[in-house]
């Protein structure tokens, strides 16, 4: 009796307890949803000083013209942008002003930009299509946040560019998943066009409320998030405008129109000085005030000071429109290059209707970036560069703004030597979209200077203009650099092995390659897997009749062999084609093919050339591929289909891409979790690209396997003379793992690291590869060398990795001059530049190491020194630069391993794997993956297992991964705003937990918590320095996950006396996974005076009994229960939350020296 009163109290204290925690649920809820009505007020009334607008409602939309025709902007706001942005501030150069209004179906956007005497709009993106606009010409932006779903069913928010020839280009931004949606497309007007007198870039954008997702009409009190922007040039990109979704603008009905123009006057006057003009086209009259305020903000408080403000009322009758002007000198009240911010605004009560806000420095020297414009005083534009190592100059003629343009026949080119004679001249006729742009082959010239000179004919011979530059020719024995072989070496880097070339049998880390009669492999055999059904073979037909050249029948010996590299040549001919193969195989399993074809005789007709790469079907079961955008165009999984015969992946599905012509991707690997081959290119050069058929497929055969299928030429084509077709295959793993090794990232623009010296060169040097300081940066260096064992700058293979004055001379032979600045082509060039340089790093400071930030495969535009090339009708195909990154990280590492007993690199390589680059570092670490808001999706929601079992399996490829977080800031907090930790680790841990099952070292967690790698770390040094990995699909019956395998990850570290068994949930729910494991074939049995543990390895406390059969022989001494059953073959059951994970630590350890009772 009294069990069951005792039983029925503890019945009445646990509902009682349920009932507290639910009063506590409904509690929270009903202060979250106060704390929601607060923010929606906050939002629907934002502070005075941020940024913001009331758009009037336009009683006649705009006609969009690209053209402002008289008073149908006069109803919208005015909104002028100012030079700069936030984050650079206010400068002196003068920018565009935004005209912006609506109506119940659309959003009205004006842009006008006023012209500099002689100035000229940059237009890069001339080819009409969509999404062909890019910030470093003249464009324009708009952004819209509707605080609303997209697209996809999660806050989205959405970007429009149009350029100055009328291109458009948009995007989506899921940001509340963190991904980018570039594909996205949305119906919406722009049209653009310059002024007559050529004084003014006008531009006109509608975009209708259904693409932006808005079902019903625009109503009066609604509040977007807007942004608005003008891109500057000439010289250079010049930012300008509230660039993101930053600006709350309200839609009214009837509202004054406000507006003011020329703000950078307060820069340059140093003074609030405005025109502001308002019109009140209401019925009632109007009353409020003009404020202008210079205040400055603690950015730890939030605290606003204001030191100096101006009132002036306003009082405007029905239709009555005045200007209010204000010039107050700011003196001593303000410090220069100290950040202030400046708002003006138009205030009705205590609510403003109209606050243009922006930070200012005055006085600071950047202020005047762009100010300096000298104008070309010709009437059309003449570009020339020269090319000083490639012997040729570029000559660019634009009259795309030329008044005669329509008479122009041609552009007449001729460089002059220093005595006036012609070196070297050409017609110029192929004008495409108003521009013509041709390399031309010069003689090595003697150093002196030069005239490149240009005169536009018409159809009579006769010159309607003409123009020239001057080109000084340097010595280029001043330049020690030039040619240099340094890393270019015969050695091997550790921990790469030997290449062995025996007869037609390749050797490499574990991989035998067996070469076939056509100088390609006919078998490729990796930890026991051939990876291949068959030979590699060339297929097609030729003259009507199918050929197939495989080899069969004969094999390939190399004609020159090393333990570096091996060469291999053959040839052979079908059905009047003659086809020839050289194969150069290098240490780390990369093989360089090309491939030539030609016509044995007279031209052949060819209707299809198809390169196959026939995989076996243990060995096709995973695949990756990558284009131009290394965070999108990355996809990587189990490879598609239901297991059907038939195309399961084209190239054509790979977004954002950059073709001009076709759908060419530079990568694409296929394999399995333990090996996999790597098809790669730079270029589609010397096939016949099609914009209908796919470059590359993956089919999928009747006996399971596939063909991965370059579609060389796609259909009837000519083979008129010989081709050229380079292509590269890697082997992967390529090599044993590094070892770890700590290391200190440090970004070299901190001018205590002595990378860069205030005065020595205009820019901040943050990547120079010899810093402007070595006394203090050999310091810097043998500090961290001190603590940390390894100095690794940062650096990332730009023009910032240069000198200025290179940069300014070679910037042609640099591949500087196409596409975005950034974005150099890893070539020779840069490499011999980059190279001598690091030399002299090692030489004079002592640097062990390096950061490569920004790996990835760069899209070049250089037909000359870049990977890009010309199609038959003069447009550029561009090309990527992997074998020249290749070249760069190879030569690095050989120069480190030669000249420093210790060293590490590590490169970041965002969002795909590429062993012929990585491989040469020692971590690859990917990541930037963004987390979505409270972790909802998460981690692995966002990124599938079999995307993580390709990604980030480093025992596929053979070099260590890591990972770099970026997670968003509402991962962290909870409905309150506050930092949630549990909400934190959450997220955190479902990204470990996919990570860890794939065979990835412990890294960091949140907040500097580095315990769990710590003790990994200790773990492994107490094992002589090594624990083996084995993942789940290497266990081969040691263990073995039961039940939903699909649901479950499974790795074990092994050691001599120690276990660490991760298991990972990939279910959203709590599951209790279970493990067969034969623990007598992973761990030794314990020894005299040892005993059996089982522990969490994260607490470091006893988990209780995990396993499930009990111990019945007589053996195993009974020490105690729990060490006993990890002694037989058993069942590990471990409870794990929804995407989560465990680390269990099975080891032997010795007696206790101690009792207790």
């Amino acid at each position: 009796a009294d069990v069951r009163d005792l039983d029925a109290e503890r019945v009445r204290i646990e509902q009682k307890l349920e009932e507290l925690e639910q009063a506590k649920a409904d509690a929270r809820k009903a202060l979250y949803a106060i704390h929601q009505q607060v923010e929606a007020e906050k939002e629907s009334t934002p502070d005075i000083f941020q940024t913001q607008f009331h758009l009037p409602k336009l009683s006649q939309p705009p006609v969009i013209d690209g053209r402002f025709s008289p008073g149908e902007w006069d109803h919208a706001v005015r909104i002028p942008l100012g030079g700069g942005t936030g984050w650079q501030g206010l400068m002196e150069r003068p920018s565009s002003v935004f005209y912006v209004g609506w109506d119940a179906d659309h959003i009205y956007f004006g842009q006008r930009l006023e012209m500099r005497e002689g100035e000229k709009l940059k237009r890069v993106s001339r080819e009409p299509k969509h999404d062909h606009v890019v910030v470093w010409e003249t464009s324009l932006e708009a952004y819209i946040d509707r605080d609303s779903f997209g697209s996809h069913p999660s806050m989205c928010r959405w970007q429009f560019m149009g350029n100055a020839v009328g291109n458009r280009w948009d995007y989506e931004n899921q940001y509340q998943i963190g991904q980018k949606n570039y594909d996205w497309d949305a119906e919406w007007d722009y049209k653009q066009s310059l002024t007559e007198d050529g004084r003014h870039w006008e531009a006109e954008i509608a975009i209708p409320r259904t693409s932006v997702y808005q079902d019903e009409p625009i109503q009066p009190g609604q509040i977007w998030k807007i942004g608005l922007a003008t891109n500057l040039q000439n010289p250079g990109i010049g930012w300008s405008g509230f660039y993101g979704w930053g600006i709350p603008a309200t839609f009214s009905e009837t509202v004054p129109v406000i507006g003011f123009s020329n703000p950078e006057r307060i820069v340059k006057k140093k003074a609030l000085v405005f025109d502001l003009d308002i019109h009140n086209p209401g019925d009632a009259p109007f009353a409020g005030e003009v404020v202008a305020v210079v205040s400055t903000v603690d950015r730890a408080t939030g605290k606003r000071s204001v030191l100096v403000e101006q009132r002036l009322p306003v009082a405007l009758k029905p239709g009555e429109q005045r200007v209010f002007s204000q010039n107050h000198p700011l003196g001593d009240a303000v410090k220069d290059l100290a950040p202030h911010e400046v708002a003006i605004m138009v205030l009705e009560g205590d609510r403003s209707l109209y606050t243009w806000s922006r930070m200012v420095k005055f006085n600071d020297p950047g202020n005047s970036i762009g100010v300096d414009f000298v104008a070309d005083p010709d009437p059309f534009t003449f570009d020339v560069a020269y090319a000083p190592l490639n012997n040729y100059f570029r000559a660019t003629v634009d009259i795309y703004d030329f008044a005669q343009v329509d008479e122009v026949l041609a552009a007449d080119v001729a460089f002059l030597g220093p005595d006036g004679a012609i070196i070297a001249s050409e017609r110029l006729t192929d004008f495409q979209y108003g521009k013509v742009d041709r390399q031309i082959d010069l003689p090595a010239l003697e150093p002196g200077t030069y005239t490149c000179r240009v005169a536009l004919v018409d159809r009579k011979g006769k010159t309607l203009s003409d123009s020239s530059r001057e080109i000084v020719v340097r010595d280029l024995s001043e330049f020690p650099w030039i040619g240099n072989t340094i890393g270019e070496e015969d050695h091997i880097p550790a921990p790469f092995e030997s290449l062995k070339a025996e007869a037609h049998t390749l050797r490499a880390y574990g991989k035998t390659i067996a070469m076939q009669g056509l100088a390609l492999p006919e078998q490729v055999a990796v930890r026991g897997l051939d990876l291949l059904q068959g030979p590699i073979r060339i297929e097609g037909m030729a003259g009507g009749k199918p050929f197939v050249a495989d080899g069969a029948g004969s094999r390939a010996t190399p004609t020159s062999a090393t333990d570096v590299r091996a060469v291999y040549e053959a040839s052979t001919e079908c059905e009047g084609v003659a086809i020839r193969v050289e194969s150069l195989w290098e240490y780390d399993s990369t093989g360089r093919i090309t491939l030539r074809v030609k016509p044995v005789g007279d031209p052949v007709d060819l209707d299809g050339l198809r390169l196959v790469i026939p995989f076996g079907k243990d060995a096709s079961l995973n695949y990756m591929t990558i284009g131009a955008n290394f965070r999108q165009s990355c996809a990587a999984g189990r490879i598609p289909g239901d297991g059907k015969p038939g195309v399961v992946w084209t190239s054509k599905e790979v977004p954002y891409q950059k073709m001009t012509v076709g759908s060419f991707v530079p990568v694409v690997w296929v394999g399995n979790q333990a090996a996999g081959m790597t098809w790669f290119a730079d270029s589609d050069r010397g096939w016949w690209p099609d914009a209908v058929k796919p470059a590359l497929e993956i089919i999928r055969r009747e006996d399971g396997g596939v063909d991965l299928v370059a579609n060389l030429a796609s259909g009837k084509v000519a083979l008129d003379g010989e081709r050229e077709i380079v292509f590269g295959l890697n082997v992967n793993p390529v090599r044993p793992m590094s070892d770890h090794y700590s290391s200190a990232l440090t970004f070299g623009f901190l001018q205590e690291a002595g990378r860069w010296v205030p005065g020595k060169s205009d820019r901040k040097e943050f990547a120079l590869r010899y810093p402007q300081d070595p006394v203090r940066n050999r310091e810097v260096a043998e500090a961290y060398q001190r603590y940390a064992s390894v100095y690794a700058p940062y650096t990332e293979t730009s023009k910032m990795d240069i000198p200025e004055d290179l940069y300014a001379y070679f910037g042609e032979d640099l591949d500087a001059a196409y596409g975005p600045s950034f974005g150099l082509m890893i070539n020779k060039v840069f490499s011999d530049i980059a190279l001598y340089e690091t030399k002299r790093w090692i030489e004079d400071c002592g640097g062990n190491g390096f950061y490569f930030d920004n790996v990835y495969p760069r899209t070049a535009y250089n037909p000359r020194t870049g990977a890009a090339y010309t199609l038959p009708d003069g447009r550029v195909q561009p090309g990527y630069c992997l074998w020249g990154q290749r070249a760069h990280m190879k030569r690095m590492r050989v120069l480190l391993d030669r000249m420093r007993p210790k060293y590490r690199i590590c490169i970041h390589n965002t969002r795909f794997q590429f062993a012929p680059i990585m491989a040469f570092a020692d971590l690859a670490m990917g990541g930037e993956m963004a987390t979505p808001a409270m972790g909802t999706p998460d981690f692995i929601d966002m990124h599938p297992r079999d995307f993580m079992e390709v990604q980030y399996n480093p025992y596929l490829w053979g070099y260590r991964l890591s990972h770099l977080y970026h997670f968003k800031n509402q991962s962290y907090v909870d409905a309150f705003g506050n930092y949630d930790p549990a909400a934190a680790e959450k997220v955190h841990r479902s990204a470990q937990a996919t990570m860890l099952a794939h065979g990835m070292e412990f890294f960091g967690k949140l907040e500097g918590d580095a315990s769990d790698a710590i003790k990994y770390q200790l773990l492994k040094k107490l094992n002589g320095g090594a624990l083996e990995c084995i993942p789940l699909w290497a266990a081969e019956g040691r263990f073995e996950v039961l039940g939903e395998p699909e649901k479950s990850g499974a790795v074990v570290w092994r050691g001599d006396d120690s276990l660490i068994v991760i298991l990972s949930n990939f279910d959203a729910k709590a599951r209790t996974l279970r493990l067969e494991m034969n623990l007598p074939e992973l761990i030794r049995k314990p020894g005299d005076f040892e005993r059996r543990e089982v522990v969490d390895f994260e607490t470091f406390r006893s988990p209780g009994n995990l396993f499930e059969r009990n111990v019945e022989e007589a053996d195993i001494p009974r020490v105690n229960n729990l060490a006993s059953q990890s002694m037989i073959p058993n069942v590990l059951r471990v409870p794990v939350e929804g995407h989560d994970y465990r680390i269990i630590l099975i080891a032997n350890t010795a007696l206790s020296k101690g009792v207790s009772f």
